[in-house]
């Protein structure tokens, strides 16, 4: 997937690896984001160089966005939909259902790579997912102001991350102090205030506020969901 926050450009590895495969007009500097990018061990690529942004831009990769927006029930639909196209003969279908999957694969080559894609936003959206998103506001959630600071879900589920409205670095006290009381505020349904343990760091334009034990608390939640 591509994902596209305040003029940055974000995209999966995997994502790069199907351009080459599937297209003959892979610019270089496509080529010289993936080479930079190899002691980077983050799931999503942030493409700078100009060329290689507009070229992502203007490729067939899935939008988070436009894959986000769709309900869980529909997303299910299309991905039987796609198995059943993938492993029988589309005389299964009807023609509806051939022109639905038509749509939403834009006549792509390779099935299973957008099934994969549609795989994943499902796992996002029941907070499954095992990769690593950018630290960047998730656009589905509203975001809390103090009217200095705004503070957002990030894209990762454990994060909140948090800038200034007049573009200046957070480090007064008061900022701080905000950052906090909006990590309670918007994570307090995955979250045991009680073990409350705040980390901060910067990633790119964004102060990412996390807490130290949510993972243990995650892994919890998850293996109560089995029985």
């Amino acid at each position: 997937m591509k994902i596209i926050n305040n003029n940055e450009c974000y995209v999966q590895r995997d994502d790069i690896e199907y351009l080459v495969d599937n297209n003959r007009d892979v610019p270089n500097e496509l080529f010289l984001e993936l080479n930079m990018s190899i002691l980077d061990d983050h799931d999503f690529i942030r493409i700078k160089n100009p060329v290689a942004k507009r070229y992502i831009l203007q490729s067939d990769i899935p939008s988070f966005d436009e894959l986000n927006s769709m309900s869980l029930n529909r997303l299910e639909d299309f991905i039987f939909k796609i198995k059943i196209s993938i492993f029988d003969s589309d005389d299964e279908l009807t023609s509806k259902e051939l022109e639905e999957i038509n749509e939403i694969i834009r006549e792509r080559r390779n099935r299973e790579y957008i099934l994969n894609q549609l795989k994943e936003i499902v796992a996002f959206k029941k907070r499954m997912s095992k990769l690593e998103y950018p630290n960047i506001p998730n656009p589905n959630i509203p975001s809390i102001s103090n009217g200095i600071c705004n503070a957002s879900p990030s894209l990762n589920y454990d994060k909140v991350v948090v800038y200034n409205l007049n573009g200046s670095e957070i480090n007064s006290k008061e900022d701080l102090e905000f950052c906090e009381v909006a990590y309670k505020l918007l994570m307090h349904d995955y979250m045991d205030t009680e073990s409350l343990s705040i980390n901060t760091f910067m990633d790119g334009k964004y102060l990412v506020v996390e807490n130290l034990t949510y993972k243990r608390l995650r892994r919890k939640f998850y293996d109560k969901s089995r029985y």
